[in-house]
């Protein structure tokens, strides 16, 4: 038998595998609730229409508030959660999903509703990067990759549960009633609405390549950013070589003087990634 290695003075004993797994099902069940709530959109578009009156392009809009407030905050995020810890950042946007959640819900007003899908990426993308982060912390080894996919798996159940919600929820109250109601409206919609329809699916995929062009842009610049800091420390450190004392070089000229190739060269890199994620 292969003795047990010893702990170094001063370590914590390692957690019993019941709290591991319990956190694993916090977590997942956090989860759950953030995916079913994002992808509820869907399922009371109809709801939406005919309830409401909101048009398809405001229901794609309510849509996109959502990616621009995570496209916003994901970096910021991140720090938060190194910042304050994964135990207060799971707290914080949790708190902020459920927030931006039931704004949603009681909301009947576009302008509200809107508020509720941005507060709602505020707080359900740094989530997701809080939950997997308390995952590599409390799983280890060969029990890590199946902790995150069962902790994805149960959120897809979330995703599985919206989508579905006129099935399993028929008996809780009147809403599904409302929603078979906005179908059949829907269903006799004619040959005008659906080419309304097809313009607002084709302005939105426009909007997400313009988005997608954005962040690309966003990472070309933060990008060249850091290699010409580099290239300016690189540059200090030259001038002080066996050789080169005399050489009167300038770190300020070698950066200005890389910044043309920096950017064409992260430019490439991007278009280059971009294209072996295609």
């Amino acid at each position: 038998m292969a003795p047990t290695p010893e702990r170094a003075p001063g370590a914590r004993p390692p957690p019993a595998p019941g709290w591991r797994w319990g956190v694993l099902v916090a977590v997942s069940l956090a989860m759950f609730g953030n995916y079913y709530v994002f992808d509820a959109l869907n399922p009371v578009g109809p709801l939406l229409e005919g309830q409401l009156g909101f048009g398809q392009a405001q229901i794609g809009a309510l849509d996109s508030a959502y990616n621009v407030a995570a496209l916003l905050v994901l970096l910021l995020g991140g720090v938060i959660i190194d910042r304050v810890g994964t135990k207060r950042a799971m707290v914080l946007f949790g708190a902020v999903t459920a927030a931006g959640g039931l704004v949603i819900a009681f909301g009947r007003e576009y302008p509200v509703m809107a508020a509720g899908r941005f507060v709602l990426g505020l707080g359900a993308e740094p989530l997701i990067v809080a939950a997997t982060t308390v995952l590599g912390r409390w799983f280890k080894g060969k029990e890590l990759a199946f902790a995150m996919g069962l902790n994805l798996m149960i959120a897809r159940i979330g995703s599985v549960a919206a989508d579905n919600s006129a099935t399993w929820a028929a008996g809780l109250s009147g809403y599904i009633a409302e929603l078979q109601r906005a179908r059949s409206q829907v269903q006799v919609v004619d040959e005008q609405a659906n080419q309304e329809l097809l313009r607002t699916q084709v302005h939105r995929q426009k909007l997400q390549l313009r988005l997608q062009q954005t962040v690309e842009g966003l990472s070309v610049v933060a990008i060249s950013y850091y290699v010409l800091g580099l290239v300016g420390y690189l540059a200090k450190a030259a001038k002080s070589l066996p050789g080169l004392e005399g050489a009167h070089l300038q770190p300020d000229v070698v950066v200005g003087i890389a910044v043309v190739p920096v950017l064409l060269g992260a430019a490439w890199f991007m278009r280059r990634l971009r294209r072996l994620a295609d």
